[in-house]
């Protein structure tokens, strides 16, 4: 009791600290809770969500659409697993800003096991509050989300037409990131010594893993089959295995080169063409910092991206199903920007004393500023650089097959390009604001 009634004041005392972690759990429970709820709605989905195995067993194809168990067990699990990734980088940004406590807390005497109780009861604190908001937040948009695909399908059918299942769903998952957030608070408690808390440091100039130049040559010649595989491949008529197979492609290929390629290649670019330059000279070098320390976001945001821009293309015509994807496609995307956005925020919190030093040498405010727009865009244009070529290959392939328009292809990239450049956008002037809110407590020097 006196762990809760000393985590729970905490909490109040200092309420901004929580406030991305209970946002990601709001925006994950009403996800996770609409989802099920919109596929487990009998008028036009599956009419309970325990049919998936049974619809699953024996069928491979995705033809079914939303009826289809396989496809739907997919979805699910995509849509659970980009909520899990928001909720994970989230609570790292709530591990960074409890350092300051966490450390007067070891100065006073405290070991590491209550550390960790107090780490974890506030992470239920939060969790107990927040996630039923967030399912409240998910049945409320639920009868909005009906009455638009009942408009599209032109069928009449109740609004409110809710699955029990999606709570259950719902609830499980959640049961799942709590237990997930024990063993993380635990761990980085455990591995934290009084030294690295106070100082809340990560070496800012990564290695990184280095590979031969073969292995590098292995991930281009991967990027390119899988590209040269889509156009060679008839849309019409896909299964289950071709998803794992331009998965695992994926995973290989365009995500190794983003992680192990492009970070050699930025450094080339810094010694070939910005050696002098002041500002692109420590840009580029935080760029490779933020390259290495992502390529697991990377990854799920390559496969997550490629297979529901698939799934958009393949059912165009099948309106329930159009509806349910377009849905995940949105939903997927402002995650994925929310996830980008938490991980950049933590590298911010990482580099706030380096920034505060080059104050005290010299710098502007002006040059900091120019400094992080450089490393923003450059970030955000090579995460499009990335993902553009698959998604264009595999809406040109349905242009070619008739399934979609030359216009319906250019929306939906654009689509893309824009909520990633918008994200760019936010995430430059959050970047800012934590740099010179929260680490430079000196004046800083203005230009006039």
């Amino acid at each position: 009791m006196e762990i809760l009634r000393f985590a729970y004041d905490n909490l109040k005392r200092n309420p901004k600290n929580a406030y991305f972690f209970a946002f990601s759990i709001i925006v994950a429970s009403a996800v996770i809770t609409l989802f099920f709820s919109i596929l487990g709605n009998p008028y036009y989905g599956i009419s309970s969500m325990s049919d998936y195995v049974t619809y699953a067993i024996g069928s491979a194809d995705f033809d079914g659409g939303i009826g289809n168990g396989i496809f739907a067990m997919i979805l699910s699990l995509m849509m659970i697993s980009i909520c899990v990734i928001t909720v994970f980088f989230s609570n790292k940004f709530f591990l960074i800003s409890k350092v300051e406590d966490i450390s007067v807390m070891m100065i006073s005497g405290c070991n590491v096991i209550r550390l960790g109780y107090f780490l974890i009861v506030q992470n239920f604190i939060v969790l107990l509050i927040y996630a039923p908001i967030g399912a409240l937040v998910g049945f409320g948009l639920h009868p909005m989300i009906n009455y638009l695909i009942y408009k599209e399908m032109a069928i009449s059918a109740p609004l409110f037409a809710f699955s029990m299942d999606a709570m259950v769903y719902c609830v499980t998952t959640l049961f799942m990131v709590g237990f997930w957030l024990i063993l993380v608070d635990a761990g980085f408690v455990y591995r934290m010594d009084l030294n690295s808390l106070l100082k809340a440091k990560k070496a800012m100039n990564p290695i990184g893993k280095s590979k031969s130049v073969y292995f590098k040559i292995f991930y281009v010649v991967v990027y390119a089959y899988i590209l040269y595989f889509l156009c060679t491949l008839d849309f019409t008529h896909v299964n289950f295995f071709f998803m794992i197979y331009v998965s695992v492609g994926i995973a290989c290929g365009p995500a190794n080169i983003f992680k192990y390629i492009y970070p050699e290649a930025v450094t080339w670019v810094k010694n070939k063409l910005f050696p002098t330059d002041h500002h692109r000279v420590i840009s580029t070098g935080n760029l490779r910092y933020s390259i290495i320390t992502s390529g697991m976001l990377v990854t799920i945001i390559l496969i997550d991206v490629s297979i529901l821009f698939f799934y958009l293309c393949k059912f165009r015509h099948d309106a329930a199903t159009f509806m349910v994807v377009l849905l995940s496609y949105i939903v997927s995307l402002v995650l994925i920007c929310v996830c980008i956005g938490y991980k950049l925020s933590s590298d911010a919190l990482n580099k706030k004393l380096i920034f505060h030093n080059m104050i005290s040498i010299g710098y502007l405010k002006s040059d900091i500023k120019t400094i992080i727009l450089q490393e923003m865009a450059g970030f955000f244009f090579l995460i499009i650089l990335t993902c553009f070529p698959l998604l264009f290959i595999i809406s040109f392939m349905f242009v070619l097959f008739d399934t979609i328009t030359p216009a319906f292809m250019a929306g939906m990239l654009l689509i893309f390009v824009a909520m990633i450049s918008f994200a760019g956008v936010v995430m430059y002037r959050i970047y800012v604001n934590l740099i010179f809110k929260e680490a430079i407590d000196k004046p800083i020097v203005n230009e006039e």
